[in-house]
């Protein structure tokens, strides 16, 4: 009897190394003497079982957790960047690296939204400032760059631009003004020079045009003018 006992015991632990987890030892045929060790035997087997299946358990719920940040890492780089991890579906144990896969994500996120505006400013700059100097080349100097249309860290380009523009307006309103004073001066000399001749034609008749002519020409050496 005790050599049939052994051979159950044996029996069901080589189903249990084949896989067979729900094999136990069927009590009813075993001896009394091996009876309480069997029952001992059988919870081992049991708690066997239960350790077989949390440990199943938690590799499918690792599975899904992997999956979950394997999709949302692929969402970003779809560049969906709104997609967080569920951290009511994770494990006590890994809740922590779900927050800290959630911070990395929202951090990412913030980056690369900032790395988006700068480009959208620099656009938005190049384009503003490339109407402007447009404009400037083909002569038009009523422009200026609207400092409310660019972003903050362009305005000191806008700005210097912009006293560009100004400078350049001074300059040519500068010249244009010498430029009328020279003209205003020419007619001048003309008027001077046309009255001068009819003088003299006097002062010839009166006979005294050589001391005029004389003393018109120290005058125009003194105020620059061309000697008649």
């Amino acid at each position: 009897m005790e050599k049939e006992s052994v051979n159950i015991i044996d029996n069901v632990l080589e189903k249990h190394l084949k896989g067979d987890l729900e094999a136990k030892i069927d009590i009813e045929d075993i001896n009394e003497e091996h009876k309480n060790m069997c029952e001992k035997l059988n919870s081992v087997l049991e708690y066997e079982i239960e350790c077989t299946k949390s440990a199943f358990e938690k590799e499918c719920t690792f599975r899904k957790i992997f999956l979950q940040i394997g999709n949302l890492c692929n969402q970003i780089l779809k560049g969906n960047l709104s997609k967080r991890m569920n951290i009511l579906t994770i494990p006590f144990e890994m809740k922590n690296m779900g927050i800290n896969l959630n911070t990395v994500f929202e951090t990412l996120q913030k980056d690369i939204e900032i790395l988006h505006k700068s480009e959208s400013d620099l656009k938005i700059a190049i384009s503003v400032f490339g109407f402007v100097l447009s404009k400037i080349s083909k002569g038009d100097l009523s422009v200026k760059v609207d400092l409310n249309e660019i972003s903050e860290e362009y305005e000191t380009i806008g700005e210097d631009i912009n006293s560009m523009i100004l400078s350049i307006r001074k300059h040519i309103e500068d010249l244009q003004n010498r430029e009328l004073e020279l003209e205003k001066s020419k007619i001048s000399t003309k008027y001077f020079k046309d009255y001068s001749e009819k003088i003299l034609e006097f002062a010839d008749d009166w006979g005294i045009g050589e001391v005029l002519k004389s003393v018109m020409k120290d005058w125009e050496k003194e105020h620059s003018y061309t000697s008649y």
